[in-house]
């Protein structure tokens, strides 16, 4: 990351925490902008603090998708949710409104967030510069996620790169018939 290495990292349900969170966050304050442009931290017992740290870092770098949200399997793999309490969603708020960026899309669903935090996000995005499409879970105000929604509306849906499509697709596929 911290070299340019790689455009986008998938590393969720690895059990990071916040150590692992604050290395990344360390990697990504050095890496060259606009290199990695995908970064997924799902499912992995991130804190407030550490998302918060995770998400200014990202925005620095910028990366144009962040999932700190939970992967599908992470019951299965006894991967702890990341979390987002009321000051990470104040500080990803500020970090996102202050200025220009490049983070379009920022997964937060199964977080812990509820509306008291989405509505920070609220406050700060009716007067960023630039637009972020949020994913929020349950437990947050309609009336919220939609007003996040329409200030989000000329934001693009996220295109899955081929790569992924293709390994979705294999997971998603029946095994094969013995015998036939």
């Amino acid at each position: 990351v911290e070299a340019g290495a790689v455009d986008e990292l998938y590393v969720s349900a690895a059990r990071l925490g916040d150590a692992g969170a604050s290395c990344l966050a360390d990697a990504l304050e050095r890496a060259p902008y606009g290199r990695l442009t995908r970064l997924s931290l799902a499912s992995n017992g991130i804190g407030p603090q550490g998302a918060a740290r995770v998400v200014t870092a990202a925005v620095a770098s910028g990366v144009t998708l962040l999932d700190l949200g939970r992967v599908r399997a992470a019951a299965v793999l006894g991967a702890v949710d990341n979390r987002v309490d009321l000051a990470a969603a104040e500080a990803m708020a500020g970090v996102l409104a202050e200025r220009e960026h490049r983070l379009a899309h920022l997964v937060l669903s199964h977080t812990g967030m509820r509306s008291r935090e989405a509505h920070r996000l609220l406050d700060a995005a009716s007067d960023a510069v630039t637009a972020t499409r949020f994913v929020l879970g349950q437990g947050i105000a309609g009336s919220i996620k939609r007003r996040l929604d329409g200030l989000s509306a000329g934001v693009p849906q996220p295109v899955v790169p081929a790569d992924v499509a293709a390994v979705r697709s294999v997971h998603r596929t029946a095994p094969p018939v013995a015998g036939g």
